[in-house]
């Protein structure tokens, strides 16, 4: 049986809020799931928000697992004004930290401190439970797989605006 998953995202400044099954998660000037890009823009030399955003598993055969969580970007282009970060690593890289929960900021992340991987990283690269070796094997908790934290971050010659649509896979094994 194929394993059923959905992207849920957290917010909140006093206490963690998990919307489930969000459909995108817009980067923006304001900390909420579905926002509106067009109606909160990311002003020049700005942040956006930090997303902070967990795979959870809600349906897997007791004999099947998943892994190797594998997070990058696979379409559209960051402008050169700015830069896409997350808290990606993989072993090869060394430095991966699992994130814990804390209220979204529009500061510099101390998170998000690496840039998104452009291309498959072709190892993991997001965590479970803390290990990029770890594995969910139950629907039982959201807690299994790590934050992914993203902010987009912009110079001060970015335009004011939208930023340019970006798509980011989420690419797992499961056995």
């Amino acid at each position: 049986m194929v394993a059923t998953v959905e992207i849920c995202e957290s917010n909140e400044s006093t206490g963690e809020y998990i919307t489930h099954n969000v459909g995108d998660y817009d980067m923006g000037s304001i900390d909420e799931a579905n926002m509106d890009p067009t109606s909160n823009t990311i002003s020049k030399g700005s942040n956006s928000f930090e997303k902070l955003l967990r795979l959870h598993v809600t349906n897997i055969d007791t004999s099947n697992f998943i892994d190797n969580f594998q997070i990058y970007l696979i379409s559209g282009t960051i402008n050169s004004e700015a830069s896409l970060k997350a808290n990606t690593r993989t072993a090869t890289q060394g430095g991966y930290s699992e994130a814990s929960y804390a209220a979204p900021t529009a500061s510099a992340s101390s998170k998000a401190i690496y840039d998104i991987e452009t291309t498959d990283p072709m190892e993991a690269n997001l965590g479970i439970e803390g290990s990029l070796t770890g594995q969910i094997t139950d629907a039982a908790s959201i807690d299994d797989c790590d934050y992914l934290v993203l902010q987009y971050q912009t110079g001060g010659l970015h335009a004011e605006g939208n930023i340019t649509p970006l798509t980011v896979r989420w690419d797992y094994d499961e056995g």
